[in-house]
């Protein structure tokens, strides 16, 4: 595992509702702390707060196109580095191999966009691009055993050893979001996608806000969730919480102190992780 220098803590900001109660502390305070936002957050915390993220990442392309297209839009020299997983400059069939499906693939010459728009946005930010592999690839194409074996459970030591940012922190089952009969695509982006990315950051002190499991995103009415749709019963949010739980448990070996910087009556992370206010 890599020795990390502390530097800034990281605020992590995602698209829950709980942004619009801490944005105040956060443009108070924000010399204090590094900003990572994650798909549409940005440009919406830009836009309503004036929140300019260090860094900007996602874990479907589509959640890039508006951004990007603000970016281009503006015309304007920006600090943001932005973090593109790897699998994201493959073509479509690579990507599918790695990751469910995505509305970008839905619209003509959509993938071609996305490249299209990364291209042009290097002139007003830096675009790094991520190593990344995925549980889905993982499970169905790779001969790696301890990428197979020792990256679950308990005592996940080879995850916070691998080369790549592995996506994911469950064994891949299905696309399928079907109650809970399968579990890969109940969990939570804040654990799948967002905490390893702050592994790579080399990130020591987490303030998660805005990934509150419940509630609208702070820019849309969209209250809609993968385990709060018509077809779930109650206790499918347990699953996510619990994963949440998992990563606070694996501290010793990411380093990482993570925190929910969110009211207790606005996020149900709180459930499962201390509360430290910015």
């Amino acid at each position: 595992m890599r020795e990390k220098p502390r530097g800034k803590a990281l605020i992590v900001l995602g698209p829950g509702h709980s942004v619009n109660t801490r944005a105040p502390d956060i443009q108070k305070k924000r010399n204090n702390y590094e900003v990572l936002a994650f798909q549409r957050t940005y440009p919406n915390c830009k836009e309503r707060f004036g929140i300019e993220p260090d860094y900007w990442t996602a874990a479907d392309p589509y959640g890039f196109i508006e951004g990007l297209e603000y970016i281009i839009d503006k015309k304007e020299q920006t600090g943001i580095t932005i973090l593109v997983p790897s699998i994201f400059k493959e073509n479509t069939a690579t990507y599918r191999k790695y990751c469910g499906t995505t509305p970008l693939l839905r619209q003509k010459n959509g993938w071609e966009h996305l490249q299209e728009l990364l291209k042009k946005s290097e002139q007003f930010c830096q675009i790094k691009i991520v190593p990344t592999t995925t549980t889905k690839y993982i499970a169905l194409h790779s001969d790696n055993s301890d990428l197979k074996n020792n990256i679950f459970g308990a005592d996940p030591f080879y995850r916070f050893m691998h080369r790549e940012v592995i996506i994911g922190s469950v064994p891949f089952d299905s696309e399928s979001v079907i109650g809970t009969t399968f579990k890969w695509g109940l969990e939570n982006k804040i654990t799948s996608s967002v905490l390893p990315i702050c592994y790579y950051l080399q990130s020591t002190e987490i303030y998660i806000i805005g990934f509150d499991l419940f509630g609208p995103r702070f820019y849309s009415n969209d209250s809609r969730h993968p385990w709060n749709d018509e077809s779930q019963r109650e206790e499918a949010v347990k699953f996510p919480l619990s994963i949440v739980e998992e990563w606070s448990r694996w501290s010793k070996l990411h380093g990482m102190s993570i925190y929910s910087a969110s009211s207790p009556q606005e996020t149900l992370l709180s459930t499962k992780l201390e509360t430290r206010e910015i």
